[in-house]
């Protein structure tokens, strides 16, 4: 996968969740967060997938992160 080709890396990532590999789904996620800072999905993602293993307080992190980069969209 290309680097710096966003939609392609959020395609693994989401690949690596829909397999059940959700440390390697997270870290993909937070990669792209990294490189797009003010990109709100993969950030969503992660909260997405943290809230469904239970972590509550992680996945309102990853929320409010995603929140802080678009405070204008509904997405």
């Amino acid at each position: 996968v290309n680097g710096s080709d966003r939609a392609a890396r959020m395609g693994v990532a989401e690949a690596w969740a829909a397999l059940g590999r959700t440390d390697e789904a997270l870290a993909e996620f937070g990669a792209i967060s990294v490189d797009w800072p003010d990109f709100p999905a993969p950030a969503i993602r992660q909260g997405v997938l943290l809230e469904a293993q239970g972590y509550a307080e992680p996945a309102l992190a990853a929320y409010r992160a995603a929140a802080s980069m678009a405070p204008g969209s509904a997405d």
